[in-house]
């Protein structure tokens, strides 16, 4: 691992200066713009009643609960071998932004399972897709499912749309008993912002959205949780620096020293996966 981290890493501060830059950057700088202007820099958030909206119309159409996309897939899978690695017997698990319920219906197999969205909409077919299951509508900022009473909490791209993260992640730190796990799955602002127009949805009344790097997140962590694991997942991304990292030569290079899974599985641990999976614990109170 340490010699493909280091030939990864020379190849990339040594030649990304030689790529020339990609061409039709005028429509990219545009999106981008739009982007920053309508979500990073937003001076005022959208209200609770537009994001319930928002997020009822747009899980809606791309949420299926039996069919969600490979990318939600991925993070599912990883979630659950997780969970596996943790053999717990019966925990309670509160499944943070359920939203209709693909991640909820695999966490019934685990154990007894709370899942809350603010999008009552989709709780509405949650309910359905997974009665076993129990399921409330809120701004999970002002909710009390049970302070120190869950064993596990699980949260599937949720973080980079919540407006006050330390919130946020204290709110989660209350709903976890003492020794409890946090499980958590968010976009990696590094990757996400070298992907390209096409793998972000454009700016809409009542979308919040505000990625965090995996410096910010431990940061933001820091107070409240001890960090189990970190690792990204799915490296993806042409560029800037991704443009060699993922480029098909650098690939071929490599893929004569090592195996495919060798490769992505560097990939993922230098931070080049599209989406960061952190594993964490409550701290202990004083």
């Amino acid at each position: 691992m340490d010699m493909i981290c280091k030939i990864a890493l020379y190849i990339v501060g040594t030649g990304a200066n030689r790529i020339p830059p990609k061409q039709n950057t005028v429509f990219n700088i545009s999106f981008h713009t739009k982007f920053l202007i309508g979500n990073r820099f937003m001076k005022k958030n959208p209200s609770n009643d537009l994001q319930r909206e928002y997020w009822n119309n747009w899980l809606l159409d791309n949420r299926n609960p039996i069919d969600p996309p490979a990318h939600i897939r991925l993070q599912t899978n990883k979630i659950l071998d997780i969970l596996n690695s943790l053999n717990l017997h019966q925990p309670r698990i509160l499944d943070v932004g359920c939203g209709t319920g693909w991640l909820a219906s695999n966490l019934i197999d685990y154990g007894k399972v709370i899942g809350t969205d603010i999008a009552n909409r989709a709780i509405d077919i949650a309910k359905r897709h997974v009665p076993e299951a129990d399921f409330f509508t809120g701004d999970f900022l002002t909710l009390d499912l049970g302070r120190r009473t869950f064993d596990v909490l699980v949260s599937m791209e949720v973080f980079s749309h919540v407006e006050n993260k330390q919130e946020f992640l204290n709110n989660c730190f209350l709903h976890l008993k003492p020794g409890g796990y946090f499980i958590m799955t968010t976009q990696n602002r590094f990757v996400m912002e070298r992907s390209g127009s096409d793998r972000i949805s454009p700016p809409a009344p009542g979308k919040l959205s505000k990625w965090v790097n995996i410096r910010e997140l431990k940061d933001l962590l820091m107070e409240r949780f001890e960090i189990v694991a970190l690792e990204t997942i799915n490296p993806t991304g042409y560029k800037g620096i991704l443009r060699i990292v993922n480029s098909h030569k650098l690939s071929s290079l490599l893929s004569m020293l090592f195996s495919d899974s060798f490769i992505k599985n560097a990939k993922q641990t230098l931070g080049f996966g599209e989406t960061i999976v952190v594993l964490a614990r409550p701290r202990r109170l004083l």
